[in-house]
């Protein structure tokens, strides 16, 4: 199926979010003009979900990020989630427009090398997609995801983190509800050590990416590393 999408949606013909003509030797799926409007993540931005900050602020850590019982030890995110990046992210998430995954890769490695974090990352982690939805939509796009980023970087990837039962779609849910539905939704099957890099593609309350550190916590890991595709402007 998802060879047939390659076919379906070739990605080297027009700009995946306004449609114009792009040269045969490009390699972006952008072009210039949509990649300068998109907005991206600067400093100075939460340590925790990349959100911007104030600069005016006294701390590193968004309001949000600091009501959180937080298992988060540093994290980030590429761009605001607004209105222009909706249809780009609608198109990998829910459309099988899997040629995005290399170029997210490249984008998500770049902002980890502008971190300059003072230690290794040991493993790749995505967050987990229930296999019922896997099923209904063909493909996991951040599993994807992961696996573009673990080929670039020749990092592991570990797939044991598991979402334990289906939640509902989050979308529209408040952060007191979002707690409440994804409370113990994971486990990790196995052991860890080290340090790991758990990968999402949309960071909103913070809640999923909380509860998955939580369980890689449980099952050993030192240190988890952060790091989505997009976070809401105003959570």
């Amino acid at each position: 199926m998802i060879d047939l999408l390659k076919f379906i949606f070739p990605h080297n013909l027009t700009c995946s979010l306004c449609g114009s003509q792009l040269d045969l030797n490009y390699d972006k799926p952008l072009c210039q003009i949509c990649l300068g409007s998109l907005q991206y993540i600067s400093d100075p931005s939460c340590m925790i979900c990349g959100k911007l900050l104030s600069r005016k602020r006294a701390f590193s850590v968004c309001e949000t990020c600091i009501i959180l019982d937080r298992a988060v030890d540093r994290g980030t995110s590429l761009w605001i989630y607004d209105d222009f990046i909706k249809p780009l992210i609608y198109k990998y998430k829910y459309k099988g427009h899997t040629y995005l995954y290399e170029y997210f890769a490249t984008c998500l490695i770049n902002r980890l090398v502008a971190l300059d974090l003072p230690f290794e990352i040991d493993r790749i982690i995505p967050v987990p997609c229930h296999p019922r939805r896997r099923k209904r939509r063909g493909y996991d796009p951040v599993g994807g995801l992961c696996r573009a980023l673990s080929k670039k970087t020749g990092l592991v990837l570990d797939d044991h983190l598991v979402r334990v039962y289906h939640t509902p779609k989050l979308h529209g849910e408040d952060a007191c509800s979002r707690a409440k539905i994804l409370e113990s939704a994971f486990t990790y099957k196995g052991e860890l050590s080290g340090t790991v890099l758990l990968v999402d593609d949309i960071y909103t309350t913070g809640h999923t990416m909380n509860f998955c550190a939580k369980a890689l916590k449980a099952a050993g890991a030192d240190y988890v590393v952060s790091i989505s595709l997009c976070v809401g402007s105003d959570q």
